[in-house]
């Protein structure tokens, strides 16, 4: 149904829309620049087929500065050692070459996913 009565439900890019007015950082990782990213704290326009080692060198960072949360791993995960060891060998610096993200960028993502309660 149309017309001008009807409406349609928000999408979801409006609900991140308003919470970025409202002050809540909001993370975009895409090969392409979507409309939301206008709205986004950070925009990774990473390399196309690389957003496994864009977020290993987010949990490399997490890891390594200790921005984790203990008893949750270690209460609700499994094969967390595993991941560990894979992450080692993603550093931002390493990275960076790889996705075309700023090792910076990448450390100050992770730092403010891991300071969200981490």
């Amino acid at each position: 149904m149309t017309g001008p009565h009807h409406r349609q439900p928000p999408c979801g890019a409006t609900f991140f829309k308003e919470a970025a007015k409202k002050g809540t950082r909001i993370l975009v990782v895409d090969p392409r620049r979507p409309d939301i990213a206008n709205f986004a704290s950070w925009y990774c326009q990473i390399n196309p087929g690389t957003d496994v080692a864009f977020y290993n060198a987010v949990m490399n960072v997490l890891i390594a500065e200790d921005r984790i949360n203990h008893s949750f791993i270690a209460e609700r995960t499994e094969q967390f050692d595993a991941l560990r060891e894979v992450v080692q060998a993603y550093p931002p610096e390493r990275v960076e070459g790889i996705c075309g993200v700023a090792a910076a960028t990448i450390r100050e993502v992770a730092r403010a996913i891991g300071g969200a309660g981490g």
